[in-house]
């Protein structure tokens, strides 16, 4: 990945970040396997209000705040195998795959009501969205788009979450090779006054080349 097209992907993307930071330091230091349902609505549903309002979910109601926290504090022994790695640095064998794949279906079918009163699972993106917000440096977000445009869509969901996961530690690590410069320099560079993670910044320009058509074009090495 070049840096240049990179950077111009971070600085292109302009979804509102306030609430994603919010729940990032929010849950930074918490205990995953003790989270309350006041944790929940302090951090994942401002943050779900937002980024998953395509859904038409009361993302207040107790009941999915309760389903929500109780699969996060039931998927504890998976995330804290999990907690403070870096998916540059991480080697994703068996047990890193299996920890990863455990939580994500954990997440992914916690079933939530929509406005129309109908049950459907949380899913893929919402899982996607939630694992990062508990594991920042370790497992980047995707959404539709950003899957297709990756080609990670099969039948199997835990699969092509591994194999997109795997993509991405590459692309950070070819991102890290041709920029010449430090994630901390990366990060202090698009966002001086917000401390945030290289992965966020590489989801800011999937998101943005997906939405405008350029991604695929621009997947040359530097």
């Amino acid at each position: 990945m070049k840096y240049e097209i990179f950077r111009d992907g971070v600085d292109l993307y302009s979804w509102p970040n306030e609430e994603y930071f919010d729940a990032i330091n929010y849950l930074k230091n918490k205990d995953l396997g003790k989270l309350t349902n006041e944790d929940i609505n302090n951090s994942i549903t401002p943050f779900f209000r937002l980024w998953m309002r395509a859904l038409r979910v009361s993302w207040s109601s107790p009941r999915i705040v309760d389903r929500i926290c109780k699969k996060i504090n039931e998927s504890a022994p998976f995330l804290n195998r999990l907690k403070n790695k870096e998916l540059d640095k991480i080697i994703i064998d068996e047990e890193i795959k299996t920890s990863i794949k455990t939580v994500f279906k954990n997440i992914a079918n916690i079933s939530v009501k929509l406005d129309t009163f109908k049950e459907r699972r949380l899913g893929v993106v919402g899982a996607s969205k939630i694992m990062h917000i508990l594991l920042p440096d370790l497992i980047i977000m995707w959404d539709k788009d950003i899957r297709y445009a990756y080609d990670c869509v099969s039948n199997d969901e835990e699969g092509d979450f591994i194999k997109f996961i795997e993509i991405m530690k590459d692309e950070a690590k070819e991102l890290l090779d041709c920029s010449n410069k430090t994630k901390k320099e990366i990060c202090r560079e698009c966002y001086p006054n917000n401390e945030v993670t290289l992965l966020k910044l590489i989801d800011e320009y999937n998101f943005t080349f997906t939405r405008q058509g350029y991604l695929l074009k621009f997947k040359s090495v530097c």
